[in-house]
């Protein structure tokens, strides 16, 4: 089928290949157009007689040895798990400690799911990611636990928290983002960072040090004296005012009893 792309239905909508004529300006057509245009196409290989291909029998097409095959055995249809689980890239991934899984900088798991994913809080897990729409539910498959790895976990982790990728706006902005930042990055590299590490060094050790003046201890006295000391606790700062009226009492008593004799 590798040159279906050369049906005349797709006349100017091919992008030039290294052998093709330069078509600067291609025309994209209706996504139902070639929907239908590789149906038919399909079928009309399937039905087509005189093909070597292995499995083939001379004289037969490709359907008749689908019939052939098929005979006698039980119709296994695709369930609609099994075509998700083909479609998904999977990544080992650790349960948070919420019972979420963070990925892509979104978190996939809300309420319906966590008490599930608790069970696996610190643990590995195989987590199904469908790299074309990273807004769609995960698959979460068993991983640590060799007798059940790739046994099916959660058919549905629902995201949470979008990621950088959840649409082409998002992903433009983190290429973006991405850029901008290793532009900063090489703009701000350091070329030799032993050399500029001894500079800062030398420069260090060059400049003046300032006069450092240590602040002298702020010591609090108990006040252990008693009423009737004559000796203020801090030098001449004034008595307690308690303390002097009985001094002042103690004093008078004293003179009075010295001019009785």
């Amino acid at each position: 089928m590798r040159r279906f792309d050369n049906d005349p239905v797709f006349y100017r909508a091919q992008r030039s290949g290294p052998n093709d004529a330069p078509n600067t300006n291609p025309v994209p057509v209706d996504i139902a157009l070639f929907e239908k245009a590789l149906a038919k196409y399909v079928n009309e290989l399937n039905a087509k007689k005189g093909s070597r291909a292995e499995g083939i029998l001379p004289g037969a097409c490709r359907n008749d040895a689908f019939a052939r095959r098929l005979e006698g055995r039980t119709a296994r249809p695709v369930m609609p798990l099994q075509s998700r689980s083909v479609r998904m890239k999977w990544h080992r991934k650790t349960v948070r400690q919420d019972g979420r899984i963070w990925f892509d900088g979104g978190l996939f798991g809300d309420a319906s799911t966590q008490k599930a994913m608790l069970q696996y809080a610190g643990k590995k897990v195989l987590v199904g990611i469908d790299p074309n729409d990273y807004r769609a539910p995960a698959i979460v498959r068993h991983w640590g636990d060799e007798a059940k790895r790739g046994r099916l976990l959660l058919a549905h982790l629902p995201p949470y928290e979008a990621t950088r990728h959840g649409d082409e706006a998002g992903r433009r902005r983190a290429v973006a983002e991405d850029r901008r930042v290793k532009k900063l990055a090489k703009k701000h590299r350091i070329a030799d960072v032993d050399q500029k590490v001894a500079a800062l060094r030398e420069a260090v050790m060059a400049a003046d040090a300032p006069e450092t003046h240590p602040m002298k201890p702020a010591v609090v006295a108990l006040d252990t004296r008693i009423p009737f000391s004559d000796k203020p606790l801090n030098g001449s700062k004034d008595l307690h005012p308690l303390q002097a009226r009985l001094r002042a009492n103690l004093e008078r008593n004293l003179a009075a009893g010295k001019a009785a004799g």
